[in-house]
């Protein structure tokens, strides 16, 4: 098939499905997939590809989709060319949405190398353009790595790539044992549009830089490896984030 929606609980979520609460689901599989070379392969550990539109456009505080105390400690393995959303918590989502006190201790593998785009977090692989969503609460200690980097790929702790100028991330942490190969951001691959918010943060573990070098993450580098999106420069309003020290 052209689409595939894999979820540890919830494959997809539809925009007439109205108010949608995942809550206190908790994944220990492990699950692959190869997708096809046309195809799109949405891989998340509590849900795939979810779609919950605003009730009035622009309105920040009606959430249809909310994803609470849930957490993830499988392995999700990706092979195939296809393009790739690939999170420990939930693969994409449109529209208004808030994802919080949510973990992610497993780990993501993109086994192939691909020239088409590849997206992945530890807790939000993707969220679309005009997403109004809020991320909160969460962490993320498990392991995304990638068989390539590149313009196309974004690795993010957190985020992969945020689309939604609205989206806010709060009192979110990564910790030591956090790592993501070839990352381009321990916090969010890639932050995309201006207005992205990030407020109360502290984050700790490893990347590697383009050149395959492991980076640990220290209170001196934190600002360079929260976000390093290739090509990618948006203000983002950051409000007291900082090293994680595990106290």
């Amino acid at each position: 098939p052209a689409l595939y929606m894999i979820g540890g609980f919830v494959g997809a979520v539809q925009e007439d499905d109205g108010l949608y609460t995942i809550a206190d689901c908790h994944n220990t599989a492990d699950f692959d997939n190869a997708g096809s070379n046309s195809g799109w392969n949405f891989m998340g550990g509590i849900a795939g590809k979810t779609i919950s539109r605003q009730l009035v456009p622009g309105e920040t505080s009606n959430y249809r989709l909310i994803v609470e105390e849930c957490s993830s400690t499988g392995t999700i393995s990706i092979a195939g060319p296809s393009k790739v959303r690939a999170s420990g918590i939930v693969a994409q989502t449109q529209g208004a949405y808030r994802i919080s006190g949510c973990t992610f201790s497993g780990a993501i593998e993109s086994t192939d190398a691909t020239k088409r785009d590849v997206v992945i977090g530890g807790i939000m692989a993707m969220a679309d353009k005009e997403c109004v969503g809020l991320v909160e609460g969460c962490t993320f200690s498990g392991r995304i790595s990638a068989a390539q980097a590149g313009a196309n790929n974004f690795f993010g702790g957190i985020y992969g790539n945020n689309g939604g100028a609205a989206s806010v991330v709060n009192d979110c942490r990564t910790t030591a044992s956090a790592y993501v190969g070839k990352s381009v951001g321990m916090l969010a691959g890639r932050p995309n549009k201006k207005g992205f918010t990030v407020s109360n943060c502290r984050i700790a573990g490893t990347v590697t830089n383009k050149q395959g070098a492991a980076v640990v993450i220290t209170a001196d580098n934190l600002e360079d490896w929260m976000f390093a999106g290739y090509g990618t420069s948006v203000a983002v309003t950051l409000k007291n984030n900082g090293y994680n020290d595990g106290k």
